[in-house]
């Protein structure tokens, strides 16, 4: 679905809201249109530069896996000595922050409401192959799995138990909902938007069943989690 041509303060001004505001719908109608840039916005030149070292974090984090795994490959095939030493102590470095990944990956889920991220299931499902291939060559090039084999046990374990959970206990999909992006000047464009919009609402006195910790709450909390302010029905 392509982004809305309509800027965020007309959307806001004119839209209906119903009572009470379901503020995680608000929020994905701002994500479905295109944040102007602000006024301390670097250039072109910096915000790729920028993006381009998320991006790599990205994939250092969440690559981890596949990193280990072509650690104690390229480990297991050399020669005994510093060289296979080196890349191994490299896999376990990788395997861990895999693991850690993983963690935080399944935290973030818990702290949403068990609402499963589109690549969720994809980071949990490289971690349990990953370490599955890692475990087999050790076995199979080495004769044994020891300490780093257990490492990759646990990451292939671990991994699998997450792509079980995250498939049959998520609540829902956060279709359309930012946890993060290799953006971030796009991410403050939004958390700007957010906050015109709040400013809009509140002009139109739509906000007034809001505490005032509520709004302060609205103006601080991440991109994709004000669905987290919604009443169940009833309440």
């Amino acid at each position: 679905m392509g982004q809305s041509s309509e800027s965020v303060e007309e959307w806001a001004r004119t839209a209906h809201f119903p009572f009470p505001i379901r503020w995680g719908a608000v929020e994905d109608a701002i994500l479905d249109r295109r944040p102007p840039p602000l006024e301390d916005e670097q250039g072109q030149v910096g915000r790729a530069i920028l993006k381009a070292i998320v991006l790599l974090v990205a994939i250092a984090v969440y690559g981890a896996g596949a990193i280990g795994l072509a650690a104690i490959a390229l480990g297991s095939s050399a020669a005994s000595g510093i060289g296979s030493d080196s890349w191994l102590s490299l896999a376990r470095i990788a395997f861990l922050v895999s693991l850690v990944a993983l963690m935080t990956v399944l935290a973030v889920w818990w702290s949403d409401g068990r609402r499963r991220g589109p690549w969720d299931v994809l980071a949990a499902g490289c971690t349990a192959l990953t370490g599955s291939g890692a475990t087999l060559i050790l076995l199979v090039g080495r004769g044994e799995v020891g300490g780093l084999g257990a490492l990759t046990i646990v990451a292939a374990l671990g991994g699998l138990v997450a792509v079980i959970v995250l498939l049959a206990a998520s609540r829902s999909r956060t279709v359309g909902r930012r946890r993060w992006s290799i953006d971030p000047m796009k991410d403050r464009r939004y958390l700007a938007a957010r906050q015109r919009v709040l400013a809009v609402l509140e002009e139109r006195g739509l906000t007034q069943e809001l505490s005032e910790g509520s709004r302060q709450q609205l103006k601080n909390m991440p991109l994709g989690t004000w669905h987290q302010l919604d009443r169940a029905p009833g309440e």
